[in-house]
């Protein structure tokens, strides 16, 4: 009796039942739920919108509102970080002469927003958005992640290079100790 249910509820699985409004359909080599999590979409790669300015609140506000922007949007955006400032000299000359007339120092400030796999319909109206909603002042450029800008975003702390120096030279003094005996 329970093989008998058994084979019906397997032979109704296999084939497409008549007036049902499901129909399954398998191919050779993968099963068709393997294509129920891919999106139709082309998706564009990992991207890098690096916004700069001189002016601080301005680039802060900006980016604020830029991060909400991509989130409203339903793009997911999977981190942002600032970099340390820039800081400049520039000087103007006397005309034909090598004498300093005035001089400026200059902050350059930095941000970034890592957006994931924006689809490729949503991507030209982002970067027209970017475009309209630019204050000025702010330069913006939209890159593919590579893994140099992970490298730039990670600060290297001075005080434990400093620690690891000392634990290699009182490494070095044991170690020399130690042939001695």
């Amino acid at each position: 009796m329970a093989l008998r249910i058994l084979r019906k509820v397997v032979k109704s699985t296999l084939r497409p039942q008549v007036g049902s409004s499901f129909c399954r359909s398998y191919s050779l080599y993968e099963p068709d739920y393997l294509e129920i999590g891919k999106s139709k979409i082309p998706m564009h790669d990992v991207l890098n919108i690096q916004l700069t300015a001189y002016n601080f609140c301005t680039l802060e506000s900006y980016h604020h509102f830029l991060d909400n922007l991509i989130q409203d949007m339903g793009i997911e955006v999977e981190t942002s970080w600032a970099l340390p400032p820039k800081h400049e000299i520039i000087q103007k000359f006397k005309p034909r002469s090598t004498v300093i007339d005035s001089e400026y120092k200059l902050k350059t400030y930095f941000r970034s927003i890592q957006v994931v796999q924006p689809p490729s319909t949503l991507y030209p109206i982002l970067l027209r958005m970017i475009d309209a909603s630019l204050p000025e002042g702010v330069t913006v450029n939209v890159v593919k992640h590579e893994p140099e800008h992970e490298e730039i975003r990670h600060v290297p702390n001075k005080d434990l290079m400093e620690l690891k120096e000392q634990l290699d030279m009182v490494g070095k003094t044991t170690g020399k100790k130690k042939k001695g005996f």
